[in-house]
């Protein structure tokens, strides 16, 4: 019954919300997922570190 009652504007605030909102999520631990992998595996390459971020963007893209 709630939901009949909500403007539409508001909906939309929530789902942009979130979706932004996930997408710093997803980017942030793509960005430190890919520093893990370049301070462990690269000797300091900053590829993974961009790589990483890019997957992040990526699946916040879904």
């Amino acid at each position: 019954m709630e939901e009949e009652n909500c403007f539409v504007e508001k909906k939309v605030d929530e789902q942009i919300h979130q979706n932004i909102l996930g997408g710093v999520v997803k980017f942030g631990t793509g960005l430190f997922l890919g520093s893990l992998f370049s301070l462990l595996f690269f000797k300091r390459k900053k590829w993974p570190v961009v790589l990483g971020g890019g997957f992040g963007i990526g699946m916040a893209n879904k």
